[in-house]
């Protein structure tokens, strides 16, 4: 009988220490970050892109996202990057206060580097695809190529970047197929490729020895986003414009107070 009371008393006194550990357990605390996107608004890329464009229109994957810390570091300045990021990367990532204001992706195949700490503001560059017939892809930012003087459409010196220093990367080619954000298409020779402009800031593109004898839409092809030729190229790392040159700086809040927060259970 007493050798049941003991056991019972231990019993109790287990469930008892138990239930006191789990009660003074502190809760884990939880993560929250802000999705990047939200700092970098359709309408404030319209102003730099296209303000006589339709509301709602979205330019943003026409740029180039440099996420730049508060004493000037970014991923440009490591080894193991070295480069800039594009939108549908840009749009999936954080910004996470209580990391000391870290960026933070959920890409495994994103170098360390672009977890940015004491991030502050993001620098947007125009940029162009480049794509090959074997699937090569990267892109180039405009002011990081050659620049040119060329008269506009409306008879003024703009500055401008040739069609064919896209391509300097490529063996050769026989056709080019330009891509607008809004997925148009029209198709190019080699020849009118290395007589073309892009002009950056009408946004059009202009072929001083072919216009008389193009169409309209293949002449002045707008908003230029994707560039793919029928060739294959060398594999390239994506081109850097000078920050003195970007389109538009965004200063990242110093309060995240009205933003929308995501828990980050994974972090």
């Amino acid at each position: 009988m007493k050798k049941s009371i003991f056991s019972l008393l231990t019993i109790l006194i287990l469930f008892a220490f138990t239930a006191c550990s789990e009660k003074d357990s502190p809760t884990a605390a939880k993560i929250y970050g802000y999705k990047l996107e939200q700092f970098v608004t359709p309408e404030a890329v319209m102003q730099i892109t296209d303000p006589s464009a339709d509301a709602g229109t979205d330019f943003r994957a026409l740029y180039a996202y440099e996420i730049v810390a508060d004493d000037g570091w970014s991923p440009r300045n490591s080894s193991n990057a070295g480069y800039d990021l594009a939108w549908t990367t840009l749009s999936t990532g954080y910004i996470v206060p209580d990391d000391q204001r870290r960026t933070w992706f959920d890409n495994d195949s994103l170098p360390g580097a672009f977890r940015v700490k004491n991030s502050e503001s993001l620098r947007l560059y125009r940029k162009v695809d480049v794509e090959d017939n074997n699937g090569l892809a990267y892109f180039l930012e405009l002011k990081a190529l050659p620049m040119h003087c060329i008269q506009n459409w409306n008879g003024e010196n703009e500055d401008a970047i040739k069609l064919s220093d896209l391509l300097a990367a490529f063996d050769g080619y026989t056709q080019v197929t330009l891509t607008a954000y809004d997925d148009y298409g029209r198709d190019y020779t080699p020849e009118q490729i290395q007589d073309g402009y892009y002009l950056l800031n009408s946004e059009v593109t202009t072929f001083p020895s072919f216009n008389d004898e193009m169409t309209g839409g293949q002449k002045r092809f707008k908003k230029l986003a994707k560039i793919t030729a029928d060739g294959s190229s060398t594999e390239v790392t994506h081109s850097t414009a000078a920050p003195e040159t970007t389109d538009l700086q965004i200063t990242l809040p110093p309060s995240f107070a009205g933003y929308e927060a995501t828990e980050l259970t994974d972090y």
